[in-house]
């Protein structure tokens, strides 16, 4: 994509280059133009004179220089010269040119040739002027015209370091405010905005404004899905602890309650450490949106580091799992050969992450297995999937969605926020995600 100090310098740059070519042709035709005139001012003096003379004396006085030659009538006028001129086709005081080619040792002979009427008078002169050129060229060899290119390039050069200076001036103006508002933008620091007056142009100060308006809608946004998010789980605590504490009491009783109700009180158990986990997951985001400090303080309060047993947590899990969709037939296939014990995570955060991802693989796999691999800090979840846009084209476009749900919001964000690397791929029927605990 191109940059707007590229297209300044290119577009500006071109123009001073198209202005100094205009700039030459102009001086060169004001020098051809001024040599025309020039000789033919000459010829005007000339005629002046004669004009003055005839209204002197009545006569025009024959002139027989080479230079300037005088013929009352055409018949006077020498054939080679008649010949040369179409002076029928010549108006009164037009200037015709012509040359008369080498002959023997005489050189080329430039011709001039003009009629003019006298003033006040029937009587039309015929003028010719003759130079030869092995003349001109010992004159021009002995006092060489000057020569007007140098000048010419000289000041052409000139304008265009002129061009190239304004030009990096006016691209240094445009340009800096919108570095500016660009180092302004990375950081997105509403309470150190840039100053007015160094945007400079009231286009990129709108711009500002713009942005800063839909920054400080998006973090009013945050800050209201924070405090949802705290509140909701701090109230979700209280009924949480409350059912905690009768799973246990119930617990103590198992032996004396029938198979059924056994695993009944197994499925709640695992339900309430997942609310659990849940709730102190969305307290931790929560105050990890609101800023370092409150990040800092979140992780303190609401999540414990330690050692986990990634393997154990993958196979409880799936048993979970295994109690919620009771209708699917689906066997775990788990190689922890090269597993290591994840030290100083929270085993909160890990469970929801491993739990949701299992619980995508299982609910949406149309195999029997679900295979996972432990490798040093690495989770990988391999399931079955229909291929991509066998039912809807529009399924392979949002392939993440399809197969994760609701629990990838989750998922993502616990991963964006530790730092974790979270892939998923899918081939024609085969669905991947892999996390990599750093």
């Amino acid at each position: 994509m191109a940059g707007i100090k590229r297209d300044i310098y290119l577009f500006l740059f071109g123009l001073a280059v198209l202005l100094a070519a205009v700039y030459n042709l102009l001086m060169y035709q004001s020098y051809t133009i001024g040599m025309i005139e020039t000789e033919k001012y000459a010829f005007n003096y000339e005629i002046a004179l004669l004009e003055r003379e005839f209204l002197q004396t009545g006569e025009v006085q024959s002139q027989n220089r080479e230079t300037f030659q005088v013929y009352s009538n055409f018949d006077a006028v020498p054939k080679q010269y008649q010949n040369a001129i179409n002076w029928q086709n010549l108006a009164a005081d037009e200037l015709g040119e012509a040359v008369i080619p080498a002959q023997g040792e005489q050189a080329n002979q430039y011709l001039y040739g003009l009629k003019h009427r006298l003033y006040n008078s029937d009587t039309t002169v015929y003028i010719v002027s003759q130079y030869d050129e092995a003349l001109l060229a010992l004159l021009y060899e002995d006092d060489p015209p000057q020569d007007h290119n140098q000048f010419l390039a000289i000041t052409a050069g000139v304008l265009v370091l002129v061009a190239f200076i304004v030009v990096r001036i006016l691209v240094f103006r445009i340009t800096k405010p919108v570095l500016m508002l660009s180092t302004w933008a990375k950081d997105l620091d509403i309470t150190n905005p840039p100053k007015p007056q160094s945007l400079r142009y009231h286009e990129i100060d709108f711009l500002y404004q713009q942005l800063k308006l839909g920054i400080e809608k998006q973090q009013e946004a945050n800050r209201k899905e924070a405090f949802f998010l705290r509140t909701a789980s701090h109230e979700m605590r209280t009924p949480i602890a409350t059912v905690s504490a009768s799973v246990e009491l119930l617990q103590r009783l198992t032996e004396q309650l029938p198979d059924s109700a056994k695993r009944a009180v197994g499925r709640i158990s695992r339900s309430t450490e997942n609310m659990k986990n849940l709730t102190t997951t969305l307290l931790w985001l929560a105050r990890s949106s609101e800023g370092k400090t409150s990040a800092e303080k979140s992780e303190a309060e609401y999540i414990s580091l330690t050692s986990i047993d990634l393997a154990e947590m993958v196979e409880k899990a799936f048993v979970a799992q295994q109690s919620v969709f009771t209708d699917k037939e689906v066997e775990l296939v788990l190689d922890n050969a090269e597993a290591e014990v994840l030290a100083a995570e929270s085993e909160a955060l890990v469970s929801i992450v491993v739990t949701n991802l299992l619980r995508n693989a299982v609910q949406h796999t149309v195999g029997h297995v679900i295979d996972v691999s432990l490798s040093q800090r690495q989770l990988v979840i391999e399931n079955d999937a229909e291929p991509v846009g066998e039912h809807n084209p529009a399924d392979s476009l949002d392939v993440n969605q399809t197969s994760f749900g609701i629990g990838l919001y989750l998922v993502e964000k616990i991963c964006a926020n530790r730092g974790w690397a979270l892939t998923f791929t899918q081939t024609d029927n085969r669905f991947r995600v892999s996390v990599k605990f750093s």
